[in-house]
């Protein structure tokens, strides 16, 4: 221990640690299990819902409508008046008032 190093040296006397030795861990040997074929289970389909065919109806002919044409509006045009001839007021002549002629009277 201590004598390798020195004849003169003491040895130590500090007790050393004892190093535990780690226990290998003996590994189990997996016994091999003989395989019994399983049997498949059968993977059960998704039922898809089938879509329902619509029956189609036979078609009658139709009669063409035919398309009405848009009315364009049209500008209503303002019925000239007609033109009533007036009939024409005479003038009044304005009388002029005519001065009495003053009958001389005869001297007797």
């Amino acid at each position: 221990m201590g004598e390798t190093a020195g004849a003169n040296r003491m040895p130590s006397t500090k007790k050393k640690k004892k190093k535990k030795k780690k226990k290998k861990k003996k590994k189990k040997k997996k016994k091999k299990k003989k395989k019994t074929k399983k049997k498949k289970k059968k993977k059960k389909k998704k039922k898809t819902k089938k879509k329902k065919k619509k029956k189609k109806k036979k078609k009658t002919k139709k009669k063409k409508k035919k398309k009405k044409k848009k009315k364009t509006k049209k500008k209503k045009k303002k019925k000239k008046k007609k033109k009533t001839k007036k009939k024409k007021k005479k003038k009044k002549k304005k009388k002029t008032k005519k001065k009495k002629k003053k009958k001389k009277k005869k001297k007797s």
